[in-house]
C-alpha cells in the first residue's frame, strides 16, 4: 500500500501535463499527436524520446526509459516516490492528503465499488440478449447498431424492477454498496431504496483506465427524461470525464484532432463511420476540466453540435467557458451540422467524404464569438454598433493570456471596422514582392482618394480618427489594395509612424503615390487643418448619400401622393432633417 490514496494519485495524473513538465528539462517538438526530443536520461544527438501527453506516458527508443509523470520526476530530479508526489501536487495545485487507517478502508471500499459496477455492466449486457431485452435490442438494431458495436461499447438493457437487486444480492453485494455505486437511490424514510435505472438501454461510462464507473440510460419511447445518468458518486463526477474517453485517447494518437459531440448515440455513430476520436459530455454543460482533457489529445478540438438553436446556444456557452483557459496554440473549433441533422443522420445521408470536408473547415472560436455578438441584430445606428464594441471588451476581459488577448483585440478591431464601414479588410499578400506593373490611369474622383491615402501615411495619428469612414469602393484595384495594406498596418499598430508606413509600401504603390508625397513634403499641413479638411470631406460625402436616399424615398412616395404610407413619409422627413442638420453644421 502506498502512503497516498489511489484516487488521489489518479487525480494527480489526470490533471498533470507530462509534456508541460518535461519541457522544463528537455526541448520538445510537436510531431503529430506526440512530443519528441533528445532523451534527458542518456546522451544522444538524434531525438528518440517521445511523450504521449493524453496518456501521460513517455518512452525512449534509444535507452528504453519509460514511465509516467511521477516516474519522470523521480528519475530527472532523483526524488523518492513521496517526494515526487508532493512536487507534482504542488505543480497542479492539489493538497496532499495523509493516508490514515480510515483512508485504507476507504480505498478498499472504492475498489469494491468498481467490482459492483462491473457486475452490473455484465448483468445489463446479458439482459440485452435475453428474453426481456428484445425491445431494447430491436431499438438498437433499428438505429443501425451492429452486434460488434454493441459488444465494443458494452451496451445493455437495465431490465424490470427488482431484477438487478436480485442479481447483486446473489453475488453478495450489500445494500450500502448498491447505493454507493449509484445503481440505487438512497433509502427513503421507510428504509427502502429503488433501482435507479428501469426499462432503459444502458451505456457504460468508463474512466481513462477503462474501468466502468457509471451508466447512462435511454428510454425507448417518448418518456422523460430521455437520458438518465448515474448520480454523482465517489467514483463518478459528471464534469470530470467524457463518454468513450479511453477509445478517443487511443484514436487521437493517429489523428490531429478530437471531436466533442452532443451525446452517446452521436459518439457511437461517429465510431461506426471511422471517427473513434470522438467523445461526449455526460448530461451536463461542458466544463473547464473537460476542456483540459480534450487539449491533452489535440490543440484544437472540434465541438460538433447540431445546427439547431439548442446546439448553437450550447456552443456559445462552451465558447464563453473556455475564454479564461485560452493559451498560445490551444483553442477550439466548432462544427454545426446542416439541416438540423445529427452525426448519424448526416453520415448516412451524405457520406464520410462530405463529413470529412466539414471537419476540414470548422468555425474558429473567434468567429463563433463574433457571430454571437452580431447575428440577428440590426446594427444600423452608432449606438447599436457601440453596444457591440462594448461586448467585445467584455469578452477580451475574460481572456487571461496577454498574448492571446492581444490577437483577439486585433481581430475584433478589424471586425468592428468592417461593421462600421461595410468593407472587409484583407491582408495584402507579399505586396513588396509583386512585379512592377503599369500604373492604371486615374479614374474620375480618384485624385481626391489618392490625396486621402497619402494623408493616411503622412498623418496616421490624425487619420486613425477618420479611418472607419474611409472607403475607396469606386477607385482602382491598386488604390483599394494600397488602402487595405495601410489600414491593416494602422489597425495592427496604432502608434505606427509615417516612416514605418512608407517603408511597408511595395514599389508599385510607392510609385503610384510619388506625386502626392512630393506635394506633401513641400507643403506639410498642421494637424488641425487636416482634421478640418477630413471633417468637411466626410460631411459632404454623407450629405450626398442622404440626397441619394431622399431621391429614392421620394420615388417610392410618388404613387401615394394623396395618401402616403406613414412609415415612408416619416422616413422621408427624417432624411430631410438629417441632411439639413449636416448642412447647418457645415456652412454655419
Amino acid at each position: 500500500m502506498t502512503p497516498f490514496p489511489g484516487s488521489f494519485i489518479d487525480e494527480l495524473h489526470s490533471r498533470a501535463s507530462l509534456a508541460s513538465i518535461a519541457s522544463k528539462y528537455v526541448r520538445l517538438t510537436k510531431k503529430g499527436n506526440e512530443y519528441v526530443g533528445c532523451c534527458p536520461f542518456h546522451k544522444e544527438k538524434t531525438p528518440s524520446f517521445s511523450i504521449n501527453d493524453s496518456e501521460g506516458l513517455y518512452y525512449c527508443f534509444g535507452c528504453g526509459a519509460k514511465g509516467n509523470t511521477l516516474s519522470f520526476l523521480m528519475e530527472i530530479e532523483k526524488l523518492s516516490y513521496p517526494e515526487a508526489v508532493h512536487k507534482l501536487a504542488e505543480i497542479v495545485g492539489l493538497p496532499v492528503p495523509i493516508l490514515k487507517p480510515a483512508d485504507e478502508e476507504k480505498e478498499k471500499r472504492l475498489n469494491s465499488l468498481y467490482d459492483v459496477i462491473e457486475l452490473a455492466c455484465c448483468f445489463f449486457q446479458q439482459n440485452l440478449y435475453g428474453t426481456n431485452g428484445r425491445k431494447a435490442l430491436t431499438y438498437l438494431k433499428d438505429r443501425g447498431i451492429t452486434d460488434d458495436v454493441i459488444k465494443q461499447f458494452r451496451l445493455g438493457y437495465s431490465g424490470g424492477a427488482g431484477a438487478l437487486r436480485t442479481f447483486l444480492n446473489a453475488k453478495g453485494v450489500t445494500s450500502g454498496q448498491m447505493v454507493d455505486s449509484g445503481l440505487f437511490t438512497k433509502p427513503n424514510t421507510e428504509g427502502l431504496s429503488r433501482e435507479y435505472f428501469h426499462d432503459r438501454v444502458m451505456f457504460p461510462i468508463t474512466d481513462r483506465k477503462n474501468r466502468v464507473i457509471a451508466f447512462g440510460g435511454r428510454v425507448m419511447d417518448d418518456g422523460n427524461p430521455k437520458y438518465l445518468n448515474t448520480p454523482e458518486t465517489e467514483l463518478f463526477h459528471k464534469g470530470q470525464t467524457l463518454f468513450s474517453l479511453p477509445r478517443a485517447i487511443e484514436a487521437a494518437k493517429h489523428s490531429d484532432t478530437v471531436i466533442l459531440s452532443e451525446g452517446y448515440m452521436d459518439v457511437i455513430a461517429l465510431n461506426m463511420h471511422g471517427y473513434a476520436n470522438s467523445v461526449a459530455p455526460l448530461g451536463t454543460a461542458f466544463t473547464e476540466y473537460q476542456a483540459e482533457i480534450l487539449w491533452r489529445m489535440a490543440n484544437e478540438p472540434v465541438i460538433c453540435f447540431d445546427g439547431d438553436t439548442a446546439g448553437i446556444h450550447a456552443a456559445q456557452r462552451a465558447a464563453k467557458l473556455v475564454l479564461p483557459l485560452l493559451k498560445e496554440g490551444k483553442s477550439f473549433n466548432f462544427l454545426f451540422l446542416p439541416d438540423k441533422m445529427d452525426p448519424d443522420e448526416l453520415l448516412k445521408a451524405r457520406g464520410k467524404e462530405y463529413f470529412d470536408n466539414l471537419l476540414k473547415n470548422p468555425l474558429p472560436l473567434s468567429s463563433l464569438l463574433w457571430n454571437g455578438l452580431v447575428e440577428g441584430k440590426v446594427l444600423n445606428t452608432p449606438e447599436r454598433r457601440s453596444a457591440v464594441e462594448k461586448e467585445t471588451k467584455l469578452i477580451l476581459g475574460q481572456i487571461k493570456s496577454e498574448s492571446v488577448r492581444n490577437f483577439y483585440n486585433a481581430f475584433f478591431n478589424r471586425k468592428l471596422w468592417e461593421l462600421k464601414t461595410g468593407h472587409t479588410i484583407k491582408k495584402a499578400n507579399n505586396l513588396k514582392n509583386e512585379p512592377k506593373t503599369v500604373i492604371p490611369k486615374i479614374k474620375a474622383g480618384e485624385k481626391e482618394d489618392k490625396t486621402i491615402l497619402a494623408y493616411m501615411i503622412y498623418y496616421p495619428e490624425i487619420m486613425s480618427k477618420w479611418i472607419e469612414k474611409i472607403s475607396f469602393g469606386d477607385s482602382s484595384d491598386l488604390l483599394k489594395k494600397a488602402s487595405t495594406m495601410i489600414t491593416s498596418s494602422i489597425f495592427d499598430n496604432p502608434n505606427i509612424t509615417k516612416e514605418e508606413l512608407k517603408q511597408s509600401l511595395s514599389p508599385e504603390v510607392a510609385n503610384y503615390l510619388a506625386c502626392d508625397f512630393e506635394i506633401l513634403d513641400r507643403n506639410l499641413k498642421m494637424p488641425q487643418e487636416i482634421d478640418e479638411q477630413m471633417h468637411e470631406h466626410f460631411t459632404m460625402t454623407e450629405i450626398k448619400n442622404l440626397e441619394k436616399e431622399i431621391k429614392e424615398t421620394a420615388a417610392e412616395l410618388a404613387p401615394y401622393l394623396n395618401n402616403p404610407p406613414q412609415h415612408l413619409w416619416e422616413k422621408y422627413l427624417a432624411l430631410q432633417e438629417q441632411k439639413q442638420k449636416l448642412e447647418d453644421e457645415l456652412y454655419n
